[in-house]
């Protein structure tokens, strides 16, 4: 009873490792997969070397801070593949600042006659275009709407909507209207806040443009024509960000693919000396089989088919725990690597489910050989003798 539980538990060790990492990988690219999709652009045009700190903002939602100048939006517009474009202006709350009643927030200004990324996402449709005195909240952004006015750079805004989970940057957002934050940023250069800003904004700057294409038009193309035709720039794309969240895993998952492959091999190895043990155990009932007319195959076979049950019984609770390390230990992960988290769907579970059974139904098939191949040349009268 000792070795057969030792024997699951190394497997479920394996298994539980193998299954916590790839629900925790899948659910962070599907999380991003979402957000990019919900984000409703296909590109993101900033300032040139400020591409890290977008991406850290749409996929993190940390205040950024860059400008350029304002006549980008209509140098986009003219591109013959961009069917819309949209700018925003990006501010940061004070930290701690008496102006201010939530310290170190994103504000966004939109335009909200020509936002194709923010406003689709409200949990109820406003009845009238978003006022300069109002503002839209982040479903990260713990208020409740219609009955609260924060205080930013010296006034009040009534928040009268609030955003669905983007699993983006939005949902830790505070929007207003871009003739909102035009009017913020001209208090700010005339010394009327309550406290100055610490950035210098020039009243004809954005801090980007969101594009969408026409259908059928070529992403890449676009974004080096974009690149090519607007000094000064640089572009965005959903696989940029893709390659900045798997850049930011990479050393996690590097870390993790050390630690599983430690313990598989030390699993693997306690495996198969535990079934050794087990056959040298038992080579006096292996002896009394092979004289009652068992063959060398069944033995071979009656050997492999206990690796193969304990083993897959092992991956089935290493499934489990697996899923119940990523349930408790999931959301502190994602908070702490800055990556927003979703569980993958049914069937992405059920095909991970599968995968490891079968990757545990190897290892105990591969373990198990060598101690099935001993036991079954076996010569029955010196098993028998044997004390």
């Amino acid at each position: 009873m000792f070795r057969t539980t030792v024997t699951i538990l190394c497997v479920m060790v394996m298994i539980g490792t193998l299954v916590a990492t790839q629900i925790f990988t899948q659910g962070v690219g599907y999380s991003l997969q979402l957000g990019t999709d919900r984000l409703g652009g296909d590109l993101l045009v900033v300032p040139v070397g400020t591409q890290d700190s977008a991406e850290t903002y749409l996929i993190t939602g940390q205040p950024q801070s860059f400008y350029m100048n304002a006549s980008v939006l209509q140098e986009v517009e003219a591109i013959p593949d961009v069917e819309a474009a949209s700018p925003q202006i990006f501010l940061t709350s004070l930290q701690n600042a008496s102006c201010c009643s939530t310290g170190n927030l994103q504000i966004v200004g939109i335009d909200p006659t020509t936002d194709f990324t923010v406003l689709p996402w409200l949990s109820h449709t406003l009845a009238h275009t978003l006022a300069n005195n109002e503002g839209v909240e982040g479903s990260q952004v713990y208020t409740s709407f219609g009955t609260l006015q924060p205080a930013f750079f010296g006034r009040n805004f009534t928040i009268v909507g609030a955003l669905v989970p983007t699993d983006l940057g939005l949902d830790n957002s505070f929007f207003i209207t871009i003739s909102a934050a035009e009017s913020i940023i001209a208090a700010n250069n005339a010394g009327l806040l309550p406290h100055k800003l610490p950035i210098t904004i020039a009243p004809n700057q954005i801090s980007d443009v969101v594009v969408k294409l026409k259908p059928g038009a070529n992403v890449a193309y676009v974004a080096n024509d974009i690149v090519a035709t607007i000094p000064g720039v640089q572009v965005i794309t959903a696989s940029d960000m893709t390659i900045t969240v798997k850049s930011e895993l990479s050393g996690l998952l590097q870390t993790t693919y050390i630690f599983g492959a430690a313990v598989w091999a030390i699993a693997a190895l306690m495996i198969g000396a535990i079934f050794m043990m087990s056959v040298n155990e038992r080579r006096r009932e292996i002896g009394l089989l092979r004289a009652i007319g068992s063959t060398s195959r069944f033995i071979f076979g009656l050997i492999t088919l206990e690796g193969a049950l304990l083993s897959v019984i092992g991956g089935l609770l290493g499934i489990v725990a697996g899923g119940f390390v990523v349930y408790v230990f999931g959301g502190f992960m994602s908070k702490a690597l800055q990556l927003h988290f979703i569980w993958p769907s049914l069937s992405q579970m059920g095909i991970l489910g599968v995968e490891a059974v079968g990757v545990s139904l190897v290892i105990g098939i591969a373990a198990s050989v060598y101690p099935a191949y001993t036991s079954s040349k076996m010569e029955p009268y010196s098993a028998i003798r044997e004390e």
